[in-house]
């Protein structure tokens, strides 16, 4: 059985339908893409020295106030 690829269909001005799959996979791209960012700008901050170190038992203090 073969998946049938469906073509946008462009309704007017900038309003475009598409298959349901292909809009999730788009959301799951950009998903990534910011994730990825985060990511990248976390790993920037760790390089530079910008990070906060607890031990696990002030993280527990924090956590039970």
């Amino acid at each position: 059985m073969s998946a049938t690829v469906q073509e946008p269909i462009h309704i007017s001005g900038d309003m475009v339908i598409i298959p349901k799959k292909q809009y999730d996979d788009m959301q799951r791209e950009l998903n990534n893409a910011v994730y990825l960012n985060k990511l990248h700008q976390s790993i920037e901050q760790s390089k530079r020295g910008q990070v906060v170190i607890k031990t696990m038992e002030e993280l527990e203090a924090i956590a039970n106030g």
